[in-house]
């Protein structure tokens, strides 16, 4: 119940006491951010504890105008603790809020805080942590004194990976964000760095969205590429090799280029035979008239890519594994990497896998209270 003030008489005034506001005892917040720095520090490491120090997330948060005034939470305190509590890997939303607002409550003991304080508090630290993850990408993304490939890949500068991945949503957000195999879907389009061992891009679409069109990648030369067949364009291969980057992808099935010579199991070079007018043969037709090439076994060709006037020769691989004919489109060295090594090499892609399976064990979008399933209700797209 609200509280009711008495209506003085105003000549009572002077005989009455003046009560002075009651003064809010003023509340130091080092324990709290001594304490969340060496949680940090045990969690993460101690090269973290600047970077997640809870006096410069609130600068970040002043420079970004999400903090406004001085509340009784600390804003600081409470990015420290989302982030603490993604490491306990809860099964859903409401379980890693939950898991925050503990954290929360263990560092910073001197207030006492409500669920739905925190809950908002949350929400506010969006951008912050958006903006954390992004400062902190950039900086892995530098290669310099990060650790240099090892073994095979030490031929290269940097192992760069690209793939996508697709988080289900709840059905009511079918409007905004639609997807392919279900109704509500967001795709994550990345390149993942193997030696900074980071995303170092990251796009995001609607579940619906194809691959190949958000694959526009800043070149490193002497890096090598992999990608998969959402991502075939020759285009892209004739791109990475003018800018002096390897790459290597899946070979479509239905793909039938230009021979220009094949490699024998000794390594020697057989010039392809040309046509009555010159021409290279076609890779299908070459398959069909050479009984060398049909063995079954490895094969090794120099095949021309031609796009826009602009062509050049790559390397084509065939490697039987478990049955299947597994062939890739390359520009790996024949002088350093056999057809089995570029097989092996490509499945390196397993990196983003896993860490895309990282992710969806930790991000489940779909199983938030915010956004129910309306399993019964008809979805409307918005146009």
């Amino acid at each position: 119940m609200p509280h009711q003030f008495e209506r003085a008489h105003p000549e009572a005034s002077t005989h009455r006491k003046q009560r002075s506001p009651p003064v809010r005892a003023k509340r130091d917040a080092g324990d709290a951010h001594r304490m969340a720095v060496a949680r940090v520090s045990e969690a993460l490491g101690d090269r973290f504890t600047w970077f997640l120090s809870p006096i410069r997330i609130k600068a970040v948060a002043e420079d970004l105008r999400v903090l406004h005034r001085q509340r009784d939470l600390d804003l600081g305190v409470v990015v420290i603790a989302v982030i603490l509590s993604a490491l306990m890997r809860s099964s859903d939303t409401e379980g890693r809020v939950r898991d925050a607002f503990a954290i929360y409550r263990q560092i910073h003991t001197e207030i006492d805080v409500v669920d739905e304080a925190f809950r908002k508090a949350m929400i506010r630290s969006a951008d912050v942590l958006l903006h954390l993850l992004q400062e902190w990408t950039q900086q892995l993304a530098t290669l310099d004194g990060r650790p240099q490939l090892r073994g095979r890949l030490a031929f290269f500068k940097d192992l760069l990976l690209t793939d996508s991945t697709a988080f289900k949503l709840a059905r009511a957000l079918a409007f905004a964000l639609p997807g392919s195999g279900s109704a509500a879907a967001l795709e994550l389009h990345g390149v993942y760095s193997v030696r900074a061992q980071v995303a170092v891009s990251m796009t995001a679409t609607c579940g619906a969205e194809h691959d190949a069109p958000h694959f526009q990648p800043a070149w490193v030369a002497g890096a090598l590429y992999l990608w998969d067949l959402g991502c075939n364009d020759y285009a892209r291969v004739i791109a990475a090799h003018l800018a002096g980057a390897f790459l290597a992808q899946r070979l479509k099935d239905r793909a039938n280029m230009r021979v220009v010579a094949w490699h024998d199991a000794k390594g020697r070079r057989h010039l392809a035979p040309r046509g009555p007018r010159g021409g290279l043969p076609l890779l299908d037709d070459l398959l069909a008239r050479t009984p060398a090439l049909q063995d079954g076994g490895v094969l090794d060709l120099d095949v021309v890519l031609a796009e826009a006037e602009v062509s050049c020769v790559v390397r084509v691989v065939c490697v039987p594994t478990g049955g299947e004919d597994r062939d890739y489109l390359t520009k790996l060295p024949r002088a350093h990497f056999s057809p089995c090594d570029v097989s092996e090499i490509y499945s390196e892609r397993r990196e983003i896998e896993l860490l895309y399976k990282d992710w969806q064990g930790g991000c489940r979008p779909e199983s938030s209270p915010h956004f129910p399933r309306h399993r019964t209700e008809k979805i409307s797209r918005v146009t």
